[in-house]
């Protein structure tokens, strides 16, 4: 069970207010925010593909009503579970540096993470509109307030975190059990993911204060204090390993398996929005695999532990820009799906995916990363 990473049970008990010493960077979880960039990319890519697979009446899965085979259903279903996988991967990683170093005293620095976030939303938003000037984009206006606001939710959950943080420490200092606390919060919190995406998914169209959507914050708030949880634990690189490929393993049986039985809409709940407990594991177990000791480190080049940093800025990018390479992704998806079937559109969608991240961050290294150099903020 990867909670049990997450209560302490494999070392002796620590105080919450013990000083820790700061961790230098490690390349492997700085490559695994790239994995992140790229479940994400993925994940959107596929979003229309795995909608039409899970639900026979629709358009596209009339057009392609092989979408429904049990072996594309299945394959598109562990894809899906790749959108809250990269979004926990997200949190978790930034829960395991900001909370213990709050937690031990250190500066938070919060107001230049607040700029940084505010200067590159603010930087992506300016692009969009001036892009907007030249193709069709429209969501994208000074009339409209979405693209801004529930477009980008998951940054301003990422903004509300940071500047929480200060107080998460001082209830961590506190409470010394705060580990297990976290423990039970996610027992709670995904015990409710649960009858949201089983049971009681809403509508479609969520307001920004229904209950369900306030799920989604919830969740992350989970990811971020599972990440500095798991700060505390021992780097136990060989069980870190079996546990990852465990829940890779776990999540395609699981998924293969009710392809199988021919519950489309089971599939679909596994990976509802952010409430999958699977991607969720999936995400911990990556994360407790990447932070090795570092005896066990590997090199890697200083230009892909750069591009890492372009996680927030791609975040940024591809929802305000979602009007321009969404219809162009589908076209040529549907395209390939005809030429070849599955094969041909899973490769079509997993190379445009690829394609997409490397243009993206190249772009937002040689723009939004230099103006954050500018201005002092990296």
């Amino acid at each position: 069970m990867p909670f049990s990473i997450l209560v302490g049970k494999t070392q002796p008990r620590r105080t919450a207010i013990e000083k820790t010493v700061k961790k230098p960077r490690n390349p492997r979880i700085e490559a695994l925010r790239l994995v992140a960039i790229a479940a994400i990319a993925v994940f959107h890519t596929f979003q229309p593909w795995f909608a039409a697979a899970a639900d026979a009446s629709s358009e596209l899965a009339l057009s392609f009503p092989w979408l429904g085979n049990t072996d594309c259903l299945a394959v598109l279903g562990w894809l899906n579970l790749l959108g809250a996988y990269g979004n926990h991967v997200f949190y978790l990683i930034s829960g395991y540096f900001l909370l213990p170093s709050a937690i031990s005293g250190r500066p938070l620095r919060t107001g230049r993470k607040v700029m940084v976030i505010l200067v590159s939303v603010l930087f992506y938003a300016t692009l969009s509109l001036l892009l907007g000037r030249i193709v069709t984009m429209e969501s994208v206006s000074l009339h409209q307030t979405g693209w801004l606001l529930g477009g980008l939710e998951f940054i301003w959950v990422y903004l509300a975190l940071v500047l929480l943080t200060p107080l998460m420490a001082q209830v961590a200092r506190k409470l010394p059990q705060w580990r297990r606390a976290v423990l039970i919060l996610a027992g709670v919190v995904f015990g409710l993911n649960a009858y949201i995406a089983f049971v009681s998914p809403g509508e479609a169209d969520r307001g920004l204060l229904e209950w369900r959507k306030l799920m989604s914050a919830a969740s992350y708030l989970v990811a971020y204090l599972t990440g500095a949880a798991l700060s505390y634990e021992q780097a136990r690189p060989v069980k870190a390993k079996r546990l990852l490929v465990g829940c890779i393993l776990a999540s395609a049986f699981i998924e293969g398996g009710l392809a199988v039985a021919g519950s489309p809409d089971l599939v679909a709940a596994t990976s509802f929005k952010s409430t999958s407990l699977l991607s969720y594991l999936l995400a911990v177990a990556s994360l407790a695999y990447a932070r090795q000791s570092t005896e066990e480190r590997v090199n890697a080049p200083s230009r892909l532990l750069a591009a890492a940093s372009s996680i927030l800025g791609f975040y940024i990018s591809q929802s305000m820009t979602a009007d321009i390479w969404r219809p162009a992704f589908e076209h040529a998806c549907a395209r390939a799906a005809l030429a070849g079937g599955a094969p041909s559109l899973i490769m079509c969608g997993v190379a445009l995916s690829l394609a997409d991240v490397c243009i993206v961050v190249l772009f937002d290294q040689l723009t939004r990363s230099k103006l954050l150099r500018l201005l002092k903020l990296s």
